[in-house]
């Protein structure tokens, strides 16, 4: 399996396994029971046994109800009852957190919702027996909402407590424990796309300020493609195509999906993505933004496109499976038949693929010597390639990039420094020391390099590059009033 569920005494000692998962966990709750229920993007909520033992299906997502995912599961004080966050891409106004047995058969439809909300929700108990508030956020605030663990229901107002409270896709950053301790975080600094020279010194701003992840450089080096997350109520982000000498940007994708990890395609019309809502499947979208996204690969393993080859044949992207090799190297032929074949198949990971200029050449990132190292291999079109990987980083590596004519090799080291290594092929594989370009804090693994090598497109902190702190409060609800 691709995903293990673990436990770690807290007076020490080593991970004890629990439980194997079938997909990646999102959020979990432990009752007194020793029962462990973890959510997951697209199979529904799964039980495990504290003790250990395999993970049992408790509920899963009712596709007619426009239902993607069960996530952020808490128990309630009964031990027998839990609330959980319900998501649908499609039809954002069904998504909030709703109440269900444990016991309840799985093939029994979902009961009833308590919250609309686009974030999970947490129950904190009061010196009441039965009565209690649930935490909740709502538009970068959190809220406190009286209810009863009994009837299952809220029994009173909403009120604000903090904010305003940062939020990652469907996870609010709030916990809050049983004796009147709150913790939050407010939300991520805005990013610019910033360029850089080799040596570090900014050459200029590239776009204002957002909330971009994702980033891509087009050929033409005048545009980019990012990934820009939405301010609303629900988790929604799109892609964005940036003119960078003008600093504007016009939105590229509509719909309720979660795009993300963009890359452009050889010829500068079109960009591939994945398209999330369960698992995550590959999609190409027209610049010209008149034709609505292509569909080019759907399974039941997650996809992440990472790297198009300059003759349009081939695009590379990560596969995220349920087999003991987790994550490999996968290849799309994007003529013909398209059909996918394994590129590097092996233990441990394998992802961030970039296909060299001439495509003769793969760098991509390992984890396998106990740490990220960036790597590369021959390309071997049409079946995965039985050649041994040289290694390119030192103490750490990630997210490579190669210069136009892929006589340098670019990547970030372990401390987030630019690195540069110089490549050759003409005597076999010859692979320069690692060398130091410059540093830059906060830096996002998006980026890019002009053909050239001289500048480099980053996404960094629009402002200082501290994160935002965490805030703590004692005492919460005394301050709240019923």
């Amino acid at each position: 399996m691709a995903w293990k569920g673990v436990k770690i005494d807290v007076r020490g000692g080593a991970p004890q396994k629990v439980c194997d998962l079938p997909t990646l966990a999102v959020g979990g709750a432990w009752n007194r029971d020793d029962v462990i229920i973890v959510g997951t993007p697209n199979r529904g909520l799964m039980r495990c046994p504290a003790s250990g033992g395999p993970a049992s299906v408790v509920t899963q997502p009712d596709p007619s109800r426009g239902e993607s995912g069960y996530v952020l599961p808490s128990f309630l004080p009964d031990g027998r009852h839990f609330l959980y966050l319900s998501v649908s891409r499609s039809a954002p106004e069904m998504t909030g957190v709703y109440v269900r047995a444990l016991d309840a058969k799985p093939e029994e439809p979902t009961s009833h919702r308590i919250l609309t909300t686009g974030f999970g929700a947490t129950y904190v108990p009061d010196a009441a027996p039965g009565i209690g508030r649930l935490l909740f956020v709502r538009d970068a605030t959190l809220f406190a909402q009286p209810f009863d663990a009994g009837r299952l229901q809220p029994s009173g107002d909403a009120v604000p407590v903090a904010g305003p409270v940062g939020s990652f896709l469907d996870w609010a950053f709030i916990s809050a424990s049983t004796n009147g301790v709150l913790v939050f975080r407010g939300p991520d600094e805005d990013r610019q796309l910033t360029w850089f020279d080799r040596g570090g010194k900014i050459l200029g701003p590239a776009s204002e300020p957002g909330r971009y992840s994702g980033l891509t450089l087009g050929p033409s080096e005048t545009r980019a493609v990012v990934v820009k997350q939405a301010d609303q109520a629900t988790a929604d982000q799109d892609l964005w195509a940036m003119e960078l000498s003008q600093s504007r940007s016009s939105r590229l994708t509509f719909d309720s999906r979660l795009e993300e990890s963009p890359v452009w395609s050889h010829d500068g019309r079109r960009v591939f993505f994945t398209g999330t809502g369960t698992a995550g499947s590959l999609f190409e979208q027209s610049l010209s933004g008149t034709d609505p996204a292509q569909l080019l690969l759907q399974n039941e393993e997650h996809k992440i496109p990472t790297s198009a080859s300059s003759d349009g044949r081939f695009l590379l992207y990560t596969s995220v499976g349920q087999e003991a090799t987790r994550r490999d190297l996968w290849v799309l032929t994007l003529k013909g038949d398209r059909k996918p074949f394994p590129f590097l198949r092996r233990e441990h990971n394998q992802e961030q693929g970039q296909f060299s200029p001439d495509g003769r050449w793969v760098a991509y990132v390992s984890d396998e010597s106990g740490r990220d190292e960036v790597l590369v291999r021959p390309f071997t079109a049409g079946a995965a390639g039985a050649d041994q990987s040289s290694a390119v980083s030192k103490g750490g590596g990630t997210a490579p990039r190669w210069r136009g004519d892929g006589k340098e090799l670019f990547y970030l080291a372990a401390n987030g420094t630019i690195t540069s290594v110089a490549f050759a092929t003409d005597r076999g594989v010859v692979i320069g020391a690692p060398r130091a370009l410059f540093q830059v804090p906060g830096v996002d693994t998006a980026w890019a390099v002009t053909r050239d090598g001289e500048r480099f497109l980053l996404a960094v902190p629009a402002g200082h590059a501290t994160p935002s702190p965490f805030s703590v409060v004692f005492n919460w609800q005394a301050a709240v009033k019923r």
